[in-house]
């Protein structure tokens, strides 16, 4: 990563007051976060028939097991 982009990224979420654990557990809850806004975006801007056709193919993903990905 950028070390600028990680120095800004560090002094926002203060970082480097933070056990490496915290750090991880950080990235993925912002992660989520952004993956869920993604997801809600993307829905609002879908017909009715994508909005279904894209539920399909979640619903097909999440039932596979982890091997089957």
């Amino acid at each position: 990563m950028n070390s600028t982009i990680q120095k800004s990224i560090s002094a926002v979420f203060e970082t480097d007051q933070l056990l490496p654990e915290e750090i991880e557990e950080l990235v993925l809850r912002v992660g989520a976060l952004i993956y869920q806004n993604i997801i809600t975006r993307s829905l609002e801007n879908m017909s009715d028939n994508d909005q279904d056709e894209f539920e399909k193919i979640l619903e097909a993903l999440f039932s596979l097991s982890p091997s089957e990905y």
